[in-house]
């Protein structure tokens, strides 16, 4: 963002898990957005997820106790992803500055 001369209100981070996504995005101060139709956690499946996963087991435990009410997501997609084109005011970016020259 800085490279582009954005600033926070102008970047949003979109993904399926409260801690590692929205959690990050909240605390990075750009607008956060849940993919909640992402969330396996309750689908067939998600054993053989766990056995996989490359999260530690106290990441996994942490991230599988979490709800929505401990963090608050600022926006959640239900459905999918083009859902984000009424929740989110897009606009075409114009930085504030020229992009940096890419190193030689």
């Amino acid at each position: 963002m800085h490279e582009i001369g954005a600033g926070l209100g102008e970047a949003a981070y979109v993904g399926d898990s409260l801690i590692k996504d929205v959690a990050m995005a909240q605390t990075a101060g750009v607008i956060d957005v849940f993919a909640r139709y992402g969330d396996v956690r309750n689908r067939p499946g998600y054993a053989l997820l766990r056995r996989v996963t490359h999260w530690s087991p106290s990441m996994l435990a942490g991230s599988e106790q979490l709800t929505e009410a401990e963090i608050l997501p600022t926006h959640v997609l239900a459905d999918g992803y083009a859902e984000l084109l009424g929740l989110i005011d897009f606009r075409p970016f114009t930085p504030r500055r020229p992009p940096a020259s890419p190193a030689i």
